[in-house]
């Protein structure tokens, strides 16, 4: 018997696999703190190298992890100067931002009554080392929408409006409110995504 491996159980096992993930950094909080005491006796070197490499082992497990979800790229036509999101119907105007965004989408549970849903990471972010663990949620997403359905699985997130679409449907925005992560995403956050996602188009 062949089991399909759907889109959502994708989802839900790289997210678990994110939790285990994070619970390994726990590990690597435990050696820093370690490291920090041995480096205040003048005891640094054989217990620093071994902190050193739990640490990026962590981060290439937490980076890996959240590569894994965002498997799709926007696609670019530069001749008509367009980017589309194929999954959405949807096309942006053509600039950095827009080109550097991958996405992940989930299709409407109706078990769960979730709507349709896409989550969205710049490659910026994507390649970027979670160098703490409050830094572990601002990798995992930016911003986001759902269609024709306010809340579900983005709840999580900042409410950022709507806006209904040419072809009659309805995307609700949302962004990742937690503190600190402007940081970490660098030249485009949370809400420089949304405001781009909020000019797409139904093509």
């Amino acid at each position: 018997m062949k089991i399909k491996i759907t889109n959502k159980k994708k989802f839900w096992v790289t997210i678990l696999l994110i939790v285990l993930v994070v619970q390994s950094a726990f590990i690597w909080i435990s050696w820093s703190r370690s490291n920090t005491l041995w480096q205040q006796n003048n005891n640094i070197v054989g217990l620093y190298a071994k902190t050193n490499a739990t640490t990026m082992d962590v981060k290439v497990y937490i980076q890996a992890a959240v590569k894994g979800i965002y498997s799709n790229q926007t696609v670019t036509d530069a001749v008509a100067k367009k980017v589309y999101i194929p999954e959405a119907n949807l096309v942006l105007p053509m600039n950095d931002l827009s080109r550097s965004l991958f996405y992940h989408h989930e299709d409407t549970d109706s078990k769960t009554k979730t709507p349709v849903q896409f989550s969205f990471n710049t490659s910026f972010s994507l390649n970027r080392f979670a160098s703490t663990f409050d830094q572990v949620p601002c990798a995992q997403r930016m911003a986001g929408f759902t269609i024709n359905q306010k809340d579900g699985f983005i709840t999580g997130g900042h409410y950022d409006g709507s806006k209904t679409l040419q072809d009659g449907r309805t995307l609700y925005f949302y962004s990742n409110a937690t503190a600190g992560c402007n940081a970490y995403w660098g030249d485009y956050n949370a809400q420089a995504v949304v405001n781009l996602l909020k000019q797409a188009q139904s093509y």
